[in-house]
């Protein structure tokens, strides 16, 4: 398949690997975490793990997009540097959301760490549309959801190995490495193959 043939695809692949990958993590975890952190019933912990989270989301979606839809009309690269930044300032949400002792102050950053993950997803099949043609736009997408969900279906068995020992808030705390990781993997792919993997077919 051609769509292998380009860097920039491969890249953007890694990087939503990286954040399926975390996302699944957190998920499977979060309530539990909740529970034996502040000692929520089962039911008022699965709730709060993702009304903050998503909330925030939903306003990082249209928040992103929008900005995105307006700077890449100069400049197409930008949708994927868009990316790259809500990766990177999502990082450190996720790494306060494992270490913070205050119940307001988890909500805050599960908040915050929905929204920069909101700013990156209005822009996961716009920037891969950039660099593949339309004609192979279906399979380059069925791809990178296998691939990135496969990857992610291991986040669970690594934290759930990782607890006993390191706990759920290192664990929690540590999947910020690949917020990290797939900016660092976008920034790449802006910096050295975009240009060239660019189509212009419409």
């Amino acid at each position: 398949m051609s769509v292998f043939r380009k860097p920039t695809v491969i890249l953007l692949t890694l990087a939503f690997a990286c954040m399926v990958f975390v996302n699944v993590g957190y998920l499977t975890w979060m309530p539990l975490y909740l529970v034996e952190k502040y000692g929520m019933s089962v039911t008022y912990a699965g709730f709060s793990s993702l009304i903050y989270h998503h909330a925030g989301a939903f306003f990082g979606v249209m928040f992103g997009s929008r900005l995105a839809d307006k700077l890449a009309k100069k400049d197409p690269k930008k949708r994927m540097v868009i990316q790259s930044v809500a990766l990177l300032l999502g990082a450190p949400f996720i790494f306060i959301m494992g270490f913070a002792d205050n119940q307001a102050i988890t909500y805050g950053a599960l908040g915050m760490f929905g929204f920069m993950r909101g700013v990156y997803d209005s822009n996961i099949f716009a920037s891969l549309y950039e660099v593949v043609k339309p004609s192979i736009r279906s399979s380059s997408t069925g791809f990178m959801l296998m691939f990135a969900f496969l990857m992610g279906a291991f986040a669970p068995l690594i934290l759930g190995v990782l607890k006993p020992t390191l706990g759920l808030s290192v664990s929690f705390s540590s999947l910020s490495l690949f917020y990290v990781l797939g900016a660092m993997l976008i920034f790449i792919g802006v910096r050295f193959w975009f240009n060239k993997d660019y189509c212009h077919e419409l």
